[in-house]
């Protein structure tokens, strides 16, 4: 992941020099489950504060999306006239913790400014610290499916597809895991959450982000908590020569789990037609009865970071 730089540009003046001071964001302790935050706030001289202002997170900060990662963070910056403010909101991972019971982990942040006609720069550091240990409860995660099961699904109509989850140690606890999702909701952090949608043809491949994807429509957790059901109801794609293909990432908001993805599968016009499509992926879509009834259960320069 690259290096972040979030800039806001102001009005042109000549300085002489600048100093800016930042509030100590302070060391964190925290368990996995929970989410809690660090601030600081970094005031800017007042010959810094027309000219160009600039945060850069190094390392680049940890995204969920990246493996073995044992805590992930969201970040609000905000900018103003006469100061700037990084929030960053953390949460940990038991299975990620690689079997210690906490470890310490720094998140740097540099604020600098400058004015245009000048070379003269000032930048200061924080040092984010979180201190995250084990959760209490001594619970494991699931074991996910490989793959999702789709083999065709027809233009316009709900199918829901199961994801069925495996529990190693009969003797073990294990974590439920956490669905919810429907269209129009704001993603989940580290809950089950839609990811990218693929579309491949003899030309090209497509892909769609996991706000903008047009087929995952739903992920409602069972109640034994050891399972997902996906509601999948493709708007469009029944081109023959098209193929599809779905990720998504489970949750249980304690342990870290993979991208999860179908293998390529059809889409067609009507039911017949997928039963008249030879598919080459294992196991197939399963036709259930509508989900129309589930319910699952700024300033300026203002950024937000997931």
């Amino acid at each position: 992941m690259s290096v972040l730089m979030y800039m806001c540009a102001f009005v042109v003046v000549d300085v002489a020099s600048s100093v800016i001071t930042c509030s100590d964001p302070g060391p964190l302790s925290m368990k996995v489950g929970e989410e809690q935050s660090l601030e600081s706030t970094c005031i800017l001289p007042e010959e810094c504060r027309w000219g160009a202002t600039g945060v850069t997170s190094t390392p680049p900060l940890p995204s969920y999306s990246e493996p073995g990662v044992p805590i992930v963070g969201r970040t609000v910056i905000d900018f103003g006239l006469s100061n700037v403010t990084v929030r960053y909101t953390f949460r940990g991972f038991d299975n990620m913790l690689g079997g210690k019971d906490s470890l310490i982990e720094h998140f740097l942040w540099t604020v600098s400014c400058s004015a245009n006609n000048s070379n003269i720069t000032d930048a200061h550091v924080m040092n984010f610290t979180v201190q995250m240990g084990r959760s209490d409860d001594g619970m494991f995660a699931l074991e996910p499916p490989a793959e999702i099961p789709v083999d065709c699904l027809v233009e316009g109509s709900e199918t829901l597809v199961p994801m069925i989850f495996t529990a190693p140690d009969a003797s073990a606890s294990y974590r439920a895991l956490i669905g919810g999702w429907k269209e129009g909701d704001e993603l989940p952090w580290v809950f089950s959450r839609p990811a990218e949608v693929m579309q491949f043809t003899e030309w090209s491949t497509h892909e769609w982000d996991a706000g903008s994807q047009p087929i995952l429509k739903g992920i409602e957790a069972e109640p034994d908590g050891r399972s997902l059901k996906l509601l999948f109801k493709p708007n469009g794609g029944a081109s023959y020569g098209e193929s599809w293909k779905v990720c998504m990432y489970p949750g249980d908001g304690f342990n870290w789990f993979p991208k999860i993805c179908t293998g390529q599968f059809v889409v067609r016009s009507g039911p017949e037609e997928c039963d008249a499509t030879p598919t080459t992926i294992s196991g197939g879509t399963l036709s259930f009865p509508s989900l129309a009834s589930l319910v699952f259960g700024f300033a300026s320069c203002h950024i937000v970071r997931l």
